[in-house]
């Protein structure tokens, strides 16, 4: 694993107070009544802090968040296994670039890939949450979060009638104040016309620090200027080869993990 650069995110290392700020959220924690059985051990404790910035109190409300939304969806995310999703891995539609930049990973969707008719948008969600918690499981993620590439070449009515209000905010909450992770930075790309009334309803839902971490790219070099080239595939204008560009193994990876999920039927 790369070595996290804490002393450039924070003035200090953090990580040195890592077991106090795990003691004040599990305090914090005990004293609220969860409908569910909170788990307080510190590989996942760990996950929220990192994610919120070290902040405990920031922590401890994402942690509410957190089962408040498992509860009230308990009926649809109870017996959700990654062998479930295995439909959405195999479209392809979701892929990982092995390299990261400055300690980001690094996500790409490509919508022509997506067929609505074999995964809905809700199935690709529980793909997307499995690969959130595999991502999760490596410190540096934790700490520096993912960026998205979204290739839009392919996307049509059939994708965007998936996308409704109900969705697109529900989507929104999983990500900013459900899951711990920091996204980075999306960047889209060969965005066509039907697209921008979804972007708009979006933006209307997001603050405006994230508002400012969305970014729509003309070409492949305006994403150079972001992303650089030593971290791409030829493909999205970089230097590398298919086969060196992708992590091949993070979805075998997870859908090996289905055993797991028998006495862990939630999330991270």
């Amino acid at each position: 694993m790369k070595t996290v650069n804490m002393e450039r995110h924070y003035g200090f290392s953090p990580e040195d107070n890592l077991n106090q700020l795990v003691d004040i959220v599990k305090d914090k924690l005990l004293e609220h009544k969860f409908p569910l059985a909170a788990r307080t051990d510190t590989a996942f404790l760990t996950k929220f802090i990192r994610g919120k910035k070290y902040n405990a109190e920031a922590a401890v409300a994402s942690i509410k968040k957190y089962y408040d939304n498992i509860y009230s969806n308990l009926r649809l995310m109870q017996g959700i296994k990654p062998e479930l999703c295995r439909d959405a891995y195999e479209l392809n539609a979701v892929k990982l670039l092995k390299y990261r930049h400055n300690g980001v990973q690094i996500v790409y969707i490509t919508m022509k890939n997506w067929d609505t008719k074999v995964v809905d948008l809700r199935r690709l969600e529980q793909a997307a949450s499995f690969l959130v918690e595999e991502l999760l499981q490596d410190v540096e993620v934790q700490v520096n979060g993912f960026g998205v590439i979204v290739n839009m070449n392919g996307f049509g009515f059939g994708h965007a009638k998936q996308f409704t209000y109900h969705e697109i905010k529900y989507g929104i909450k999983m990500v900013l104040e459900v899951f711990p992770v920091k996204v980075a930075g999306i960047h889209m790309l060969n965005t066509p016309i039907i697209f921008w009334p979804l972007h708009k309803i979006a933006m209307k839902l997001v603050p405006q620090k994230m508002q400012r971490r969305f970014h729509v790219h003309s070409d492949l070099q305006s994403l150079n200027n972001v992303i650089p080239s030593k971290c791409l595939p030829v493909s999205l204008g970089g230097i590398l080869e298919e086969h060196e560009a992708w992590d091949t193994n993070v979805f075998s990876n997870i859908l090996q993990k289905n055993a797991c999920y028998d006495s862990k039927p939630l999330f991270l």
